[in-house]
């Protein structure tokens, strides 16, 4: 029963280890802005920014007299809702600044987009996200770099080891209740996640700390303190799935003893039968 709880308890720890670092991973709003920058005053009546590891979203209201829509559509205002990808195409629509604000359609990521112009698609997804061109620039080349790869890469690796550490502790209390090895294995992925959680935390703060200075409107979002916790709760997640481990080997150890003595005790009992009978001949 002892091992039990600790199985559950490791459990319980994982599922908050996983829960947190997939939410903060899906949720896009790492860097937040709802301020409009003065760059583009007139044009924007309303903005809702949202930078995250992934890619960015934006939940924008225009407000030009001469903005077109395609097919030739001139209207007062319009509205744009969507989200894009750092390094994967997702088709949907973005603006386009010319004399006039126009409305294109798009089906490549942000980084392919911004290496091959990077002027229009800094321009592009700053208004979109209501920051200043230049200040979106300096974030997209930082994301779209080797070391935002490393980012992407890293907490993809994280999640993914803290979801498979999970299902070995699942398996280890329901299945295999005597194979310490299986709590091992899951200790062991959780402690390389938490390592690549580490660096990717030190290196996601290049990319952030460019939005983030573009303005004092500019905020960190709750996913930020999502995979702190996540973190956090991970490395108390390392010292539960130890005791657990702890308790699998003291458990084994002590059935290996019980079957050591029971075959003692069997085979004395042979040795005593096989004397009477012995006695018995003679």
């Amino acid at each position: 029963m002892g091992s039990m709880r600790k199985g559950l308890a490791a459990i319980v720890a994982m599922v908050l280890v996983v829960s947190l670092g997939l939410l903060a991973l899906a949720l896009p709003s790492w860097v937040s802005n709802a301020v409009v920058d003065s760059e583009w005053d007139g044009r924007v009546k309303r903005v809702q920014g949202d930078l995250g590891l992934w890619g960015l979203c934006a939940d924008v209201d225009f407000d030009n007299a001469k903005v077109l829509i395609p097919g030739m559509e001139s209207v007062a205002d319009f509205s744009m809702r969507t989200c894009y990808s750092y390094f994967w195409p997702i088709e949907t629509d973005i603006v386009r600044i010319d004399t006039v604000i126009k409305r294109d359609a798009y089906a490549t990521s942000i980084c392919d987009h911004f290496h091959t112009n990077n002027v229009r698609a800094s321009k592009a997804l700053a208004i979109m996200t209501g920051m200043s061109s230049s200040s979106m620039n300096d974030f997209l080349e930082a994301s779209c770099s080797r070391t935002g790869k490393a980012v992407a890469a890293l907490v993809l690796a994280a999640n993914t080891l803290n979801l498979f550490a999970l299902i070995l502790l699942i398996v280890s209390a329901c299945c295999c209740t005597s194979r310490a090895s299986l709590p091992l294995f899951a200790r062991y992925m959780v402690n390389i996640g938490i390592v690549c959680s580490a660096i990717m935390s030190f290196l996601v703060f290049g990319p952030l700390r460019k939005a983030k200075a573009s303005s004092s409107h500019v905020a960190y979002g709750a996913p930020l303190y999502l995979e702190f916790a996540s973190f956090f709760v991970a490395c108390f997640a390392v010292c539960v799935i130890e005791r657990f481990e702890g308790s699998v080997k003291k458990r084994r150890n002590a059935d290996d003893t019980d079957k050591r003595l029971e075959a003692k005790i069997r085979e004395q009992n042979l040795i005593s039968k096989t004397s009477v009978h012995r006695a018995d001949i003679v």
